[in-house]
């Protein structure tokens, strides 16, 4: 990942003052780390970070748009980009074996709306978002009408992948305020549905332990 940008995200402002220790982690590994977090609400002046409205994590992707436009740059010397949350801890020594020319997020199969049920589907950020979506004509010259959900705090495309499309599909998500554990895996599995461009890994959610 030498040759790979890292965006970390920190959900919440206050939590900025563990910025030194992850580019301690990372920055001998990647060619450059762009730090974003929501509308900073302390006092303290974070000159690297990026403040979007992100509203406490729901809509992450909504960082994408202004990356594109202010680092697109950097992006034409790099190998990929790799997105992650402040509070996961990525495995350098296996991230590094991996091959960079495939997507390293989860592989899903896409369905249309009718498919899906559940919290993340029924919350106005859900079906009722995507529907607004699915109206926006700018999103219809994509012709997608599929799509899918999956844990959403991290994940990596290769350079073939980070064109103006992508960038506006994550931008117009997160205009009608789609969920991100339903944006990023749609965005990501309409782009590429092909199974063997997307690498095989494992990881582990600790949910109870992450407080």
């Amino acid at each position: 990942m030498k040759n790979t940008i890292l965006i970390v995200v920190f959900n919440y402002s206050n939590c900025l003052n563990n910025l030194e220790f992850i580019k301690s982690l990372y920055e001998k590994y990647f060619k450059k780390i762009i730090f974003y977090s929501d509308i900073q609400k302390s006092s303290n002046n974070y000159n690297e970070v990026n403040f979007i409205d992100i509203e406490r994590g729901y809509y992450t992707h909504k960082i994408f748009n202004h990356f594109y436009k202010k680092y697109k740059s950097l992006l034409d010397d790099s190998d990929g980009l790799f997105y992650t949350m402040d509070d996961n801890i990525l495995n350098l020594n296996i991230l590094n074996l991996i091959d960079n020319k495939k997507i390293i997020y989860y592989y899903n199969d896409i369905h249309e709306l009718s498919h899906y049920s559940g919290w993340w589907w029924d919350k106005p950020c859900g079906k009722k978002a995507i529907n607004n979506l699915l109206k926006d004509n700018e999103f219809q010259k994509y012709n997608i009408i599929k799509f899918s959900g999956a844990f959403s705090d991290w994940f990596y495309l290769p350079k073939q992948y980070l064109t103006h499309d992508l960038f506006n599909l994550f931008e117009l998500f997160g205009k009608h305020n789609v969920f991100l554990e339903l944006a990023i895996p749609s965005v990501i599995n309409n782009i590429e549905k092909n199974k063997e461009n997307y690498t095989c890994f494992t990881d582990e959610v600790l949910w109870k332990d992450r407080y």
